[in-house]
């Protein structure tokens, strides 16, 4: 069952104040975790700069890369 945002208020007004703060707590915990995870990956991506050179010599390039492919190629060979 998915409620609409005023169901949700609604509910949530209803609640004991005790019971709400409870509510509170959890979004905001749950919130300065996901905050907290974006920020880590960020910094990853940031504290780690790309290393150039990894795959030298490991990619060989075909001699006739520039060549056209033939027609079996695009036509899956039913010619």
């Amino acid at each position: 069952m998915i409620l609409s945002a005023q169901e949700v208020t609604t509910q949530f007004l209803m609640l004991p104040e005790q019971e709400q703060q409870k509510v509170i707590d959890f979004v905001l915990k749950k919130h300065i975790k996901n905050q907290s995870n974006l920020v880590q990956k960020t910094e990853k991506v940031v504290d780690k700069p790309r290393e150039l050179g990894l795959f030298k010599g490991q990619i060989k390039m075909a001699d006739d890369f520039n060549e056209p492919l033939p027609d079996s190629f695009w036509l899956e060979g039913k010619l």
